[in-house]
């Protein structure tokens, strides 16, 4: 089973975490019977959460009919 970390960073709030602080919160999180699992990362950097048509957010879409996973999202 894949872990899939998805980050996405807000063009709309000036004080918005960065993509790599919400990553590396995720990794800490992670069990740690779980941190043998392959881990996949998606980043939406500069995008409003009203916006679908992220690269990041479709692949993390997209990524579900290959990879078995658990999902953890970040929020922003």
């Amino acid at each position: 089973m894949a872990i899939i970390l998805y980050a996405r960073k807000s063009v709309e709030r000036e004080n918005s975490i960065s993509c790599e602080t919400q990553l590396e919160y995720c990794r800490s999180v992670i069990k740690p019977d779980e941190r043998d699992e392959k881990v996949i990362t998606f980043v939406d950097n500069g995008f409003s959460g009203g916006n679908v048509n992220r690269d990041g957010f479709q692949n993390r879409c997209l990524s579900g009919s290959i990879f078995p996973y658990q999902q953890i999202h970040v929020p922003v």
